[in-house]
Formats: structure tokens, sequence, C-alpha cells
């Protein structure tokens, strides 16, 4: 549902890329690009997305699946690029060290 939902938001948004992302039985990680100098979407932020996001994945599954609020980080350069785009791609194999397994 998520990921149908991610890919439904980037069809709606022609400014938003979804460069990564994992979804993890109990969170999920996304590295969200915004082409904000060419973009035709006035409302669009990382908040209105994750809201949109979390609304529309609500609605399918018919409950609130979400904690209030979440964690983001502006990156600033191509080090920090990086390292976020290998932790998304390694906190699968953390899954069973994780508290909630």
């Amino acid at each position: 549902i998520v990921i149908a939902q991610l890919e439904a938001m980037t069809n709606f948004y022609p400014d938003l890329q979804i460069e990564k992302y994992v979804v993890m039985p109990n969170h999920i990680h996304l590295l969200i690009l915004i082409d904000s100098e060419n973009s035709n979407s006035a409302n669009l932020s990382v908040p209105s997305l994750i809201s949109t996001l979390k609304r529309f994945v609500n609605r399918e599954i018919g409950f609130n699946v979400w904690q209030r609020s979440y964690h983001d980080h502006v990156i600033r350069n191509v080090r920090d690029y990086g390292e976020i785009w290998q932790y998304i791609d390694e906190n699968p194999f953390r899954w069973e060290s994780d508290c909630y397994y």
C-alpha cells in the first residue's frame, strides 16, 4: 500500500522524485528530491508530502498506522547523500537487531 501511494504521488507531482526508499515492518525511509526551482506545485513540501502519504495509506488500510511525527534531514552535500543512500540500503539487514523485531 505504501509503495503504491508513493508511486501515485510521483505521478501526481512531476517535480517530485523519490530517489530511494525502503519499507520496513514498522517504518519507512525515503530519499526525496523536490525540484523547487522548476516546481509548478506551490504547496509541494516535505511536510505536505508526508501528510498526504499518511492520509492516503490510512484511508486505504482503514485505520491509522502512523506515529504523529517523523524525522527529516536536509542533505547538504554529496557525502551526506551517499551516507543516507547507504543507510537506506543497509537498514533491512539491521532489522533483526531492532527493538521492535
